[in-house]
């Protein structure tokens, strides 16, 4: 039994089977030497061989061996491997590989942020033209709130949005050509609408490459990334530094009642172009290739308004302190500080928690804070 254990060990690695292996050897130290030389050669091979790797070495807290993984593969891991690099990166947060954690900390939300931003760019796609982006900053300088503003945002959002033009977009045209059925419903040939057969069944794990490439769970991997950041040293500084990177890529961020015109015109985009949904509210999961865009941008105008406040709250801190307006103090960046009380338990990756894994909890604390509104 254990010989026809290993060798599917030696294919497929999981924690599951490693703890069988274990539980059922005679000499757990030989058999646990045999694992370790094993997945040092095999991490590499795969995506999956690696997450296995990840899942034991964090399930056995060894960090170097965790360090060397990463450093030497982690371009192989996917979206839906999160919850293990999270794990992994709160494990190197705690160890003298504080750097290396941080450093992935910035990666990982750096890139999300960008996916974030293209996949805004698919719903808007005037967004960058140097008219409107110029029109932009000019209502970014109006009083927010006052009527001229109000009408400047609706015009702006109505000239940047994405228009359908009842063509066959190429995916759709791509995947007519290789024999995929359209979808029924579907008249106007949208490349997302036509992929719907991905969520015919969310437990095959075949269809996880197209979910992934199609429908990202962009706002659940953002949002896990943020809480890991706040409890993380020197990781406030870090989120202060992507929220300035995602307001220069994305300017419109900068005035929350731009990003809320957005949201709307978004829904309303829509419905429009589906008929019987006009007179629903509340419904967009109705088209759940097009949720997770929103989903997206709510967050990340969510993340930019907690980041302003906690700006806001630093500069006001350091004008309190006596002496507070010398030139040394001015010249200081405002540094952001984690909420002081929870809201919540830790956000959902794909369905799992953070540090939840194989069974067992991780002793990481859990994770303050969230994307709430804060205005």
């Amino acid at each position: 039994m254990e010989k026809r254990l290993f060798s599917i060990f030696e294919v497929a690695p999981t924690v599951g089977l490693y703890n069988t292996l274990l539980a059922i050897t005679h000499d757990s130290d030989e058999t646990e030497e045999r694992i370790s030389c094993l997945l040092d050669k095999i991490a590499g091979d795969t995506p999956d061989t690696l997450v296995a790797a990840l899942d034991i070495h964090i399930l056995n807290g060894d960090v170097p061996k965790i360090s060397v993984l990463l450093k030497a593969h982690a371009h192989l891991l996917r979206p839906r491997d999160t919850t293990t690099l999270q794990c992994a990166v709160a494990m190197l947060d705690s160890s003298h590989y504080h750097t290396g954690s941080l450093a992935i900390l910035e990666k990982e939300l750096d890139e999300c942020i960008r996916a974030i931003y293209a996949t805004v760019r698919s719903c808007f796609s005037h967004i960058e033209e140097e008219e409107n982006k110029k029109d932009l900053l000019d209502i970014l300088k109006l009083r927010s709130g006052t009527a001229p503003r109000k009408d400047r945002v609706t015009q702006w959002v109505e000239h940047v949005v994405t228009t359908s033009n009842g063509h066959f977009l190429p995916m759709a045209f791509a995947a007519l050509m290789m024999g995929l059925p359209m979808m029924p419903g579907d008249d106007d040939g949208d490349d997302a609408d036509f992929l719907n057969f991905v969520d015919w069944d969310q437990n095959d794990p075949d269809l996880d490459d197209l979910r992934e490439e199609y429908k990202p769970n962009l706002k659940a991997i953002f949002d896990s990334w943020v809480h890991i950041a706040q409890t993380m040293r020197g990781g406030p500084s870090v989120l202060s530094k992507m929220y300035s990177k995602a307001v220069a890529l994305m300017p419109w961020l900068r005035g929350s009642d731009v990003v809320n015109e957005m949201v709307i015109k978004f829904v309303t985009f829509i419905f429009s172009r589906i008929p019987g949904l006009i007179k629903i509210t509340h419904r967009l999961r109705e088209r759940p290739n097009k949720s997770h865009v929103l989903e997206a941008l709510v967050n990340l105008s969510s993340f930019a308004k907690i980041q302003r406040k906690k700006i806001s709250m630093a500069q006001g801190d350091h004008q309190r302190r006596p002496g507070g307006k010398t030139q040394a103090d001015n010249t200081q960046a405002p540094r952001s500080r984690p909420p002081s009380s929870p809201t919540g338990p830790p956000p959902l990756v794909g369905g799992v928690y953070p540090f939840s894994f194989a069974g067992q909890t991780s002793p990481f604390p859990p994770v303050p804070g969230g994307m709430e509104d804060v205005d």
